[in-house]
Formats: C-alpha cells, structure tokens, sequence
C-alpha cells in the first residue's frame, strides 16, 4: 500500500484533514527506522531500546507481531523516556508527541481518532520495536490504548476484550482502565479496519 492510499484510509476512518504533510513526515520516520531495523542486527536494536537507561523504571505490556517481540511502555505523559516514540492520550497535555489521541481524562476518545492513532501508533511500534503512551496519571486513559493493542496483535485469546483488560491490569497496572465507560470501550472497538490495513502492511 502506497502513502497515498493509506491516506486516504486514515481520512476514511477519522477527520484527519487534508494535508499529508504530518503522515508523510510519519512514514519517513518509519521507512528509514525500518530500512535500519532490517538484517541480522534487528533484536540487537530493540535490546538498545528496551535497555536503555531509565526505561526499566516503567511498566510495559509485551506484544509479539509477524514472531518478534515488541513493548509498549506506559505512565505519566510528562515523564515519556526521550528515546521512546510517544503516544498522547490526554487532551490537556500539550508536550510534543509522535502521536496525538487528544481524550478527556476519565473520557474516551471518538472511535475514528483512536483507530487513526492506532494505525499510526502500529507502524512506529513496527518500526522501533517499542513506543511510550502516557496520560496524566499514566492509569486510565494508558490503559485503554493498551487493552487495544493487545486485542490487535496478540492471539485470539487475548483478543477477546475482556481478557486483553485483564491481562493490562496483570502485566502493567492494576488500576488500569478505570471507568464503566473505558471497558465498554474496549469490548466494543471494532479493529477490522486496521487489522486489514496492517494485513498488508508488508505491501507499502
């Protein structure tokens, strides 16, 4: 899939609007990190990654995509490791980000934003191996975008809503996910849009 068609996926899904200036800079992130990450030398940079000073502080979630291991790392916004691509899920943040899913704290977000932000945030993922999202707390608002995650690319198990919250809560924070509201959320976020669209994300 080109730039241009996967463009034109991301308007079909959310008002994103009409210039493919933010994507393309996205993508030329994405295309050199994947031309670096390609060869024997790509679990050596995800090692350097998930090693790197401060980042064992932080809770993560871990997924397996295509047979290789990747993290999502979470907690306060504020505190996001530089070295970490950032996925922001509070709307009253304004620190810079590599992927905006402005949401209202114990609110969720319209589901065209956040499929727009999981499609971008699964191609950084894709690319470096791991990423950092971040709320105000790092509890609610975090764990929703990992409970979707986890239900796009882990097995058909964890894919079922209830056990992907389940499984947030066990491996990064117990409160995670913390109104009615956010797990209603995650059991009724349809994610066959984006799991065609990365279906074929070998193709672009």
């Amino acid at each position: 899939m080109n730039l241009v068609k996967l463009w034109a996926v991301l308007k079909s899904l959310a008002n994103v609007g009409d210039s493919l200036e933010e994507i393309t800079e996205i993508h030329k992130k994405v295309d050199a990190l994947l031309l670096a990450n390609t060869g024997p030398e790509e679990q050596d940079k995800f090692a350097w990654v998930c090693g790197h000073r401060g980042i064992e502080k932080f809770n993560f979630v871990p997924l397996v995509w295509g047979g290789k291991n990747y993290r999502i790392y979470g907690g306060p916004y504020r505190q996001r490791p530089t070295v970490l691509a950032g996925v922001k899920m509070a709307a009253e943040i304004h620190n810079p980000c590599s992927v905006d899913i402005p949401t209202n704290d114990f609110d969720v977000p319209s589901f065209p934003v956040m499929e727009a932000g999981l499609i971008k945030a699964s191609l950084l993922l894709r690319a470096t191996g791991a990423i950092y999202v971040g709320c105000m707390g790092g509890i609610g608002r975090t764990g929703l975008f990992m409970a979707l995650m986890i239900r796009l690319f882990e097995d058909p198990l964890s894919s079922v809503p209830l056990v992907a919250i389940e499984k947030v809560r066990e491996l990064y924070d117990s409160r995670a996910i913390e109104t009615g509201q956010q797990e209603r959320y995650v059991k009724e976020f349809d994610l066959s849009d984006i799991r065609y669209l990365l279906g074929h994300i070998e193709a672009f």
